[in-house]
């Protein structure tokens, strides 16, 4: 279906083309009689449509399901098909009524197609850039989320355990919170702390207590929830 439709897109394309081409065979005689004239405008006018079409035609959606790429890329595009749309129009008004040499029309639209090409560029390096920051943003978010999902499931476990281990519950509730507003970070220590945490609140759900409830465990879970503690203050210092 999705090849279907591009081809589909293809076709209008082309379909404009050739009515823009059916137009200046039909038209342009009786427009202008000067060929290098008539041949120069409905050129322009084909390079103007193409410019305003082309990426409605290669688009092939978004990028990791964000639409922000292209929407940001598509401003910075659309703004340079504009500018080269204002000025080829002019120059074709140079063209037909003021009769400027060939030489001049020919030099201001290379140097038009030059600046649109800086534009085309710009888009192109705005749109990339876009998708690189969103997926480094991603990949930051998934480490805490792997976090909060583990504290989340540890605080269940904890709901478990009778009033003789409030405490160790209470704890574990700071903890579940205090990892639920950790920001991310483009620091590599606050990914080294990170997998620490993950790799502490792991210790912890494994430990004796939820399976013996003797108070041995219980006591060496509270040095486990205190180191935990630690890594938590010492990831909060980063942002």
């Amino acid at each position: 279906m999705k090849k279907d439709f591009s081809i589909f897109k293809l076709l209008i394309f082309m379909l404009g083309l050739a009515i823009i081409a059916l137009a200046a065979f039909l038209i342009g005689p009786l427009w202008e009689r000067d060929t290098w004239r008539m041949v120069y405008s409905w050129i322009s006018i084909a390079l103007i449509y193409t410019a305003f079409a082309l990426p409605l035609v290669l688009h092939n959606g978004t990028r990791d399901g964000d639409s922000t790429h292209v929407f940001i890329g598509g401003i910075v595009y659309y703004r340079g098909v504009i500018v080269y749309a204002i000025v080829s129009l002019g120059i074709i008004f140079l063209v037909e009524l003021l009769r400027i040499p060939a030489a001049y029309a020919v030099v201001a639209q290379c140097v038009m197609i030059f600046v649109f090409m800086v534009y085309f560029f710009v888009a192109c390096f705005t749109d990339d850039h876009i998708v690189t920051v969103n997926r480094q943003e991603r990949s930051k978010m998934a480490v805490l989320q792997v976090l909060r999902r583990k504290s989340e499931n540890l605080a269940i476990k904890a709901d478990t355990l009778d009033d003789a281990y409030r405490t160790i519950k209470e704890d574990i509730a700071g903890i579940k919170d205090d990892i639920r507003y950790l920001s991310p970070s483009d620091d590599p220590a606050a990914f080294d702390l990170e997998k620490k945490i993950e790799n502490a609140i792991d210790e912890i759900s494994g430990n004796d207590i939820w399976i013996m409830k003797e108070n041995v465990s219980g006591q060496f879970i509270d040095k486990q929830l205190s180191d935990l503690k630690m890594l938590i203050a010492q990831r909060k210092k980063i942002y």
